[in-house]
């Protein structure tokens, strides 16, 4: 998932909140959490699908700590090649690195932890909070981790479905 769309900073007036996009804002989102704050980030892209739904859902960002708090926890984090990503890291792996999945995807990364700049506490999801420790959604996480192997074919029968639906109507 890539919340950074664009370079170029935009800032547009939404209801009386000010919305920020592109690189620029990552400074403000280290300064706001390393000063013990939150941030709250709007999800742009679908590799987290179908967890985090794209321009629906947010997520509040905390500074990340020493231990991770919650198994599985969504992490903001730079790659090397300096793209923002929001993937759920799946469990340490050797020589210090973290292996990174989106719920999207079946195929793995690894990072390290210096690289994370935010952990998810918190999901809005149709203008309601969901803390990552409400059991429902840890119930969520314990079966969609399981499903990972799984997920390509899940994938394929939902598109098939759709293209069903859409040619022949409900």
């Amino acid at each position: 998932m890539n919340p950074m769309k664009s370079d170029r900073s935009q800032v547009r007036d939404l209801k009386g909140q000010v919305s920020l996009y592109g690189r620029e804002v990552v400074p403000l989102i280290r300064e706001v959490l390393a000063s013990g704050g939150s941030f709250d980030l709007t999800v742009s892209g679908t590799s987290m699908s179908p967890t985090l739904k794209p321009e629906r859902d947010q997520v509040r960002l905390k500074a990340p700590q020493r231990k991770m708090p919650e198994k599985y926890p969504i992490l903001f984090f730079q790659r090397d090649d300096g793209t923002y990503v929001l993937h759920r890291k799946i469990r340490g792996g050797r020589q210090g690195l973290w292996v990174i999945n989106g719920d999207a995807q079946a195929w793995t990364e690894c990072i390290q932890p210096g690289q994370v700049i935010g952990v998810v506490y918190e999901i809005r999801r149709k203008g309601r909070w969901i803390p990552v420790r409400d059991k429902k959604y840890r119930l969520w996480v314990f079966w969609w981790r399981r499903t990972r192997i799984l997920r390509p074919l899940i994938f394929r029968v939902k598109r098939g479905l759709n293209c069903y639906i859409f040619k022949h109507g409900r």
